[in-house]
């Protein structure tokens, strides 16, 4: 286990891939201000940081978030914003079914981040659900990653994905705290 200090924030590097519009840059503003933002498409890249609580020890941790735009004309470059990342958030729309299916897509493109670092987000769980459980569920097994339901908008369960993120990389047992090993 990390031994996470209050003093000084241990820093690790999340990723947020997914196709276009699956509610990624609001994901971010989620997890870094607390707060929804309806965002017109990143282009390319966004960075942005944050720091969350650990509810059981009180100890913080610095994430800096890279999020990916998700058009295809921006993969040629963004490949080397995930080496280094502990963490992904592979993304994808609960309301547009086709978003779960390109996740493939992205799997493949993430194969540099740790299996045991990626995590399964389903977004837009305000609004009407074209993806069952037992989708989400077959994605899972297959990739052996865990999987939520959030939505940015309302805030539900976005703590269950905070503990989330900090339980995966605190069980890693692999942060750094060199900025440089972000900034590839």
């Amino acid at each position: 286990m990390i031994n996470l200090t209050n003093d000084s924030p241990n820093i690790a590097k999340l990723l947020l891939v997914g196709s276009g519009g699956v509610g990624k840059t609001s994901l971010a503003s989620r997890l870094v201000g607390d707060k929804y933002e309806e965002s017109p498409m990143t282009v390319g890249l966004d960075i942005s940081t944050c720091e969350l609580e650990d509810k059981e020890d009180g100890s913080k941790l610095k994430i800096v978030t890279f999020d990916l735009g998700g058009q295809e004309r921006f993969r040629s470059f963004q490949k080397d914003f995930s080496i280094g990342s502990k963490i992904c958030l592979v993304t994808f729309d609960l309301s547009r079914y086709n978003s779960l299916l390109e996740l493939e897509e992205w799997i493949s493109f993430i194969d540099c981040i740790p299996k045991e670092g990626r995590i399964l987000v389903g977004n837009k769980s305000d609004l009407s659900c074209e993806v069952s459980d037992s989708d989400i569920d077959e994605i899972s097994k297959r990739y052996n990653m865990p999987w939520l339901k959030v939505s940015s908008k309302t805030g539900e369960n976005i703590d269950k994905l905070e503990g989330l993120i900090i339980e995966t990389i605190k069980s890693s047992n692999d942060y750094s705290t060199r900025i440089e090993e972000f900034l590839t």
